[in-house]
């Protein structure tokens, strides 16, 4: 798997995510990295629910209160750590993980989405 550095782990702000783009034999996959302490997650930015993107403007991806990110078209809440659905009408699904490595203080992210089988 091809890997490009994203930022530095300081230049994510907590509770903000920031994009990038997959690509992919369908075209282009959008996804976000959230910082969690001293770690990283990243998701597609994509709603198991109904396909939409979660966040209502760029790099915004969690509730009000910052504890779990929220789907800004029907309110679906997942779990950060792990992006299972909590509450919503996905309960059962939850959000597709992206791999994500910290190299260092460096956040690298793949450049594409794994083919599906």
């Amino acid at each position: 798997m091809t890997m490009q550095r994203l930022c530095a782990l300081d230049e994510l702000t907590p509770g903000l995510g920031r994009e990038f783009t997959l690509e992919s034999d369908e075209g282009a996959a959008e996804a976000f990295v959230l910082r969690q302490g001293d770690g990283v997650v990243a998701y597609l930015n994509r709603c198991p629910h109904i396909g939409v993107g979660l966040n209502w403007k760029p790099g915004h991806y969690l509730d009000p209160k910052g504890q779990v990110i929220e789907c800004a078209m029907h309110g679906a809440q997942f779990r950060i750590e792990d992006g299972a659905c909590l509450r919503g009408m996905c309960h059962g699904e939850g959000l597709e993980p992206v791999a994500v490595e910290l190299r260092g203080v460096e956040v690298w992210v793949p450049t594409e989405l794994p083919p599906t089988c």
